[in-house]
């Protein structure tokens, strides 16, 4: 009412995943723009991240850096040494059109490939989600699965 802005930073979710120590899944990182991949990059290789309001997100410090030593006077946010950071993506190349992931960040991230399940396996997930629905058609949609 007294006309003046005001600009307010919330923590974002990786952000408050790293300082509580818990897991932040970000799925279909393929997709993030390069520049997004580099942050994170950082984060895993460095160990640092820059928060847009000045502060600079740390992973837990080893003995050859001290926690809250910033040569720019930012004001250090450690990590909860529980913190994980798990990034989701599908493989490289058509159909996906996403960033090639292991390319980019591959090298700070352990990478586990994991096959889409068998038509049958798939036709159990099917059924169990909706089990009103009749056989037939849950090895249907299993198969619509199957081809994307």
């Amino acid at each position: 009412a007294d006309g003046v802005a005001r600009l307010d930073y919330v923590d974002a979710p990786l952000v408050r995943a790293a300082i509580h120590g818990r897991v932040a899944v970000l799925d279909e990182a393929d997709k993030a723009p390069v520049e997004v991949l580099a942050w994170l990059k950082g984060l895993a290789s460095d160990g640092e991240l820059a928060l847009p309001d000045g502060r600079v997100l740390r992973m837990p410090a080893d003995e050859a850096r001290d926690a809250d030593d910033d040569p720019e006077n930012n004001v250090v946010v450690q990590c909860d040494p529980a913190f994980r950071l798990v990034l989701l993506a599908n493989r490289p190349g058509w159909p996906f059109h996403g960033n090639n992931l292991f390319r980019v960040c591959g090298d700070c991230f352990a990478g586990f490939a994991i096959e889409n399940p068998d038509l049958e396996s798939e036709t159990e997930v099917v059924r169990r989600s909706a089990e009103a629905l009749p056989a037939d058609t849950a090895r249907r949609l299993a198969a619509a699965f199957a081809e994307l």
